[in-house]
C-alpha cells in the first residue's frame, strides 16, 4: 500500500482514504455510471466491510454507491459489465444482475450484451482496456468482437495478451486506470 501511495502521490494522485481492518476491495469491482453515482461488486474480492467505508466516504463527497452481489465465481465486476462511453455499457448476459442493468438504463446507456461469448471465454475478448471514449484495446484475436465493437464506432487497439492469458487473464486484469482520454 505504502508504495502504491508514494507513486500516486508523485503523480499528483490524492489517496482520499485507505481501507482498515477486515475490508477486502479489488478497484476492477467499482464503476462509475456518471460522476455522482457509482456501482460496486460484492463477492470473491470486495467485501461488504470494504463496501461500507467506501460508501462511506463517498456519501461524504455527494456521490450515491449502489452495491450488487456478483454471480458465484465470477472475480469481479469488469467481468461483467464493460462500460465504453459515458452512454454505451456491454454486459455478460447471465452473469450481469438484472437491476445493475435497470439502473444504467434509467441513466441513459445504451446496454448491449458482450458480441461473442465463445471469444470471452476462450481468449479474454471482454478483458480489454478503455482508453477513452469509444476507444479501447483488446486482446488480439477477436475477429467478431472486434468487427462488432467497430460497427458502434469504437475504435480498436488489437494487442497479443498470449503470455498473459497463460495466467487465466489479459490487459484489464493488470490494468489499473489512472487517466483516461476524454472528448475535446
Amino acid at each position: 500500500e505504502r508504495w502504491v501511495a508514494r507513486t500516486l502521490g508523485n503523480l499528483g494522485i490524492p489517496v482520499l482514504k485507505v481501507l482498515t481492518g477486515t475490508a477486502i476491495f479489488e478497484g476492477a469491482d467499482l464503476m462509475w455510471v456518471d460522476p455522482r453515482t457509482a456501482v460496486i461488486g460484492r463477492g470473491l474480492r470486495t467485501n461488504q466491510v470494504a463496501i461500507d467505508q467506501i460508501t462511506s466516504l463517498l456519501s461524504e463527497m455527494g456521490i450515491t454507491t449502489l452495491a450488487f452481489d456478483l454471480p458465484y465465481g465470477c472475480m469481479h465486476f469488469m467481468g461483467m459489465l464493460r462500460s465504453v462511453d459515458n452512454n454505451l455499457a456491454f454486459v455478460w448476459p447471465r452473469r450481469t444482475p438484472h437491476g445493475l442493468v435497470m439502473i444504467l438504463q434509467e441513466k441513459g446507456y445504451q446496454v448491449l450484451p458482450l458480441p461473442d461469448q465463445d471469444e470471452a471465454m476462450t481468449n479474454m475478448a471482454f478483458n480489454f482496456v478503455v482508453m477513452g471514449n469509444r476507444k479501447i484495446m483488446l486482446p488480439a484475436g477477436n475477429p467478431r468482437s472486434q468487427a462488432f465493437y467497430e460497427s458502434l464506432g469504437i475504435e480498436c487497439i488489437p494487442i497479443p495478451v498470449d503470455e498473459l492469458r497463460k495466467a487465466n487473464g489479459a490487459m484489464g486484469c493488470m490494468t489499473g486506470i489512472l487517466c483516461r482520454e476524454t472528448a475535446s
